[in-house]
């Protein structure tokens, strides 16, 4: 019989990398706008214009990263869990499916950037 706190251990940590991900995605987000705003104040060169928007881009895929990995690895930890354990009344997919959408999204946002955005 497994102990239905372990689960909820699990489901605790795969949402604190969802919120660590949209404070990644959130975070390159404003830093890659920031070059352009300072830019259009006059406020800084082109040079660190693109620098912001590279650091930006870079936070914004390492956030992708981190949700798309938090998604990945506890599907496989509940599946570990169940076929050690046998079945269990969890239904983490709800969990999953929104911290996947996050990371799909961070990747939209990214192509935007990345093509459109300048």
């Amino acid at each position: 019989m497994q102990d239905p706190r372990v689960l909820l251990a699990a489901e605790r940590t795969l949402l604190a990398w969802s919120r660590t991900a949209l404070g990644l995605i959130g975070f390159g987000f404003v830093l890659e706008r920031a070059g352009l705003l300072m830019g259009a104040f006059g406020l800084a060169p082109a040079a660190d214009e693109s620098l912001t928007a590279a650091l930006g881009l870079a936070f914004i895929f390492l956030g992708v990263v981190a949700a798309v990995g938090a998604s990945v690895r506890h599907a496989r930890y509940v599946r570990y869990l169940i076929d050690r354990d046998g079945p269990v009344d969890y239904r983490s997919l709800y969990s999953v499916a929104l911290t996947m959408a996050l990371g799909l999204l961070g990747l939209a946002l990214l192509a935007v950037l990345l093509f459109i955005g300048h």
